[in-house]
Order: C-alpha cells, then sequence, then structure tokens
C-alpha cells in the first residue's frame, strides 16, 4: 500500500487539497492521510464520515506520521468539514503520542455518545488509564449521578496521593 511505504519514509509529508481532485476520487487523499497518522474513518447510515477512531499503535505496526496540509481556495470554501474533521484527526493523533499523565474516564451506563467499546480502544490507546463506569448515568454524569461522579474523581485522587502521583 503506497500509505505505507510514505509512512517508512517521509516524516512529515505535506498534501496538497483540491477540492476538483478530492471530488473525483472521492476522499482518496483524505483516507491516506488519515492512514498515515492512525486514524480510522467510521460511516454513519448514511454512508458518510461523521467519526474517527484511533488505530492502536500494536495494530498499526508503526509510529503515527504528521501530515501538513495546504488547501487551495475552492477546497477550504467548499469542503470546510472536510477541513475540520483533518484538523480534529491531527489533534487525535497528536493527542494519543502525548499523554503521560494518570487517567481516569468516567462514562455512564446509559451514555449515548461513550459506550464500552469507545472506552477499551481509549484504555488500549492509554494504557495507565483507569475506567469507572456511573450505573443509570448517561453521558452527563456529574448531572446525572453527582455523588458516585464525585466519588469516583475522589477515589482516583486519593489513589493517586497514597502512591505521590498527585
Amino acid at each position: 500500500m503506497l500509505a505505507e511505504g510514505v509512512a517508512r519514509t517521509v516524516l512529515n509529508p505535506a498534501m496538497v487539497l483540491w477540492q476538483g481532485e478530492s471530488g473525483r476520487h472521492q476522499g482518496a487523499m483524505e483516507s491516506q492521510a488519515l492512514y498515515l497518522m492512525g486514524i480510522e474513518p467510521e460511516w454513519n447510515s448514511r454512508g458518510v464520515v461523521d467519526r474517527l477512531k484511533l488505530i492502536p499503535e500494536e495494530e498499526l505496526g508503526r509510529p503515527r506520521v504528521n501530515v501538513v496540509f495546504t488547501a487551495s481556495g475552492l477546497y477550504r470554501d467548499g469542503m470546510a468539514d472536510k477541513i475540520v474533521m483533518l484538523d480534529r484527526a491531527a489533534r487525535m493523533a497528536a493527542a494519543a503520542r502525548n499523554i503521560h499523565i494518570p487517567v481516569l474516564i468516567v462514562s455512564g451506563s446509559n451514555s449515548e455518545v461513550v459506550n464500552h467499546e469507545g472506552v477499551a480502544q481509549l484504555r488500549q490507546l492509554i494504557p495507565q488509564a483507569q475506567s469507572f463506569q456511573v450505573p443509570g448515568a448517561t453521558h452527563m454524569v456529574a448531572g446525572d449521578q453527582n455523588d458516585a461522579f464525585n466519588e469516583a474523581v475522589s477515589g482516583f485522587v486519593r489513589e493517586l496521593s497514597t502512591k505521590g502521583t498527585a
């Protein structure tokens, strides 16, 4: 695959995004950029990419690659949603490389935003992360189950304090 060869030889590839080319090739360049960064698109039921997922480095089999983008004026004006997606992907890839602190993931058992799979994926990317699921809470955990949320966070901080990492 071309992207794999580029990932091995180029540290910071640059891509010029043209609206005409992207329309003609239906996102091939954007797909290459996402793969280089170690990001996988996820499509909704209408066939539109609406979510991004980090590919775990063990699965990716190589370091993530920083990609530099230059967008033509027509691309910028006509495909702003793609620029936002690529920016989000770049931020996700950068964040995955840079988290070296204790992390607590608090989720609600009834969340429609963060499911069990999402927590598991995040824990793969941040091995030191701990997770706590609040029963009966939606995505707004602190609002739905404030006492349980506070207890989870307080317990995490207490544990860090006893280890001397807080």
